[in-house]
């Protein structure tokens, strides 16, 4: 009798296991999301968008500090090309982090993609358009549009607040940076322009070291306490 009391609660016991497991595949596949996030292995942890971001903005740097001799129509095309090639760089690791649903890291390389972009054409000889455009309007549309980008690369260092103190570190004088080339193009201060882009010098081997720390991170076991492995 007790034999058999016991198959009939084991039974049960399968029974009602076997209802569990059914309710829960219901509940896992009525959420399920729609798109799935998949991984392209090796591309995310390359430096490319930080070796980008980096060497433009030394370049930036060094240009306005006329520490390099662009007066050369050779040079000039030479040194125009790191922002065109750049600018082609970064909108393509975006596209692969926006496939990989890393979304704080694609808005940097599509925003800053777009900023080099617009640099390379600044400096074409577009006449008709200058023409028409006179310097002090130019400075203070770009017055103006770097006010909506420091105000962007704020709320992009806020939302990477977990993600390790190399990144704060990164946007937050990349922030400075901004606030900086937005106060010159208004005030129009020499004193302003010198520390602004020796500045740009220190933010682009800030992304230089920080791509190659990441790329570090993802290749040795563990991870550096300093910044998280992906983004």
């Amino acid at each position: 009798m007790k034999s058999e009391n016991k198959k009939l609660k084991e039974t049960e016991n399968i029974e009602i296991n076997d209802d569990k497991t059914t309710i829960d595949e219901e509940i896992k596949h009525k959420f399920t999301p729609l798109i799935n996030v998949k991984k392209v292995a090796g591309l995310s942890d390359s430096i490319v968008n930080y070796l980008a971001m980096g060497i433009c903005f030394v370049v930036y740097g060094l240009y306005h500090l006329e520490w390099l001799n662009v007066e050369k129509e050779g040079n000039k095309d030479f040194y125009l090309g790191y922002f065109l090639v750049a600018s082609i760089c970064l909108y393509i690791t975006g596209i692969f982090n926006w496939y990989e649903g890393k979304e704080l890291i694609f808005l940097i390389d599509f925003v800053m993609s777009f900023l080099f972009m617009t640099l390379f054409l600044k400096y074409q000889n577009l006449e008709n358009l200058v023409e028409k455009v006179s310097e002090t309007d130019t400075d203070k549309l770009q017055g103006i549009f770097y006010i909506l980008l420091f105000c962007f690369i704020l709320v992009i260092g806020i939302s990477s607040k977990e993600k390790g103190i190399v990144y704060i570190i990164d946007y937050a004088v990349l922030f400075i940076t901004y606030v900086l080339l937005f106060a010159y193009k208004f005030f129009k201060n020499e004193w302003i322009k010198k520390i602004d882009f020796y500045i740009f010098i220190i933010c682009g081997a800030f992304f230089w070291i920080t791509g190659i720390i990441k790329l570090f991170n993802s290749v040795i076991s563990g991870s550096i306490n300093i910044m998280e492995p992906t983004d």
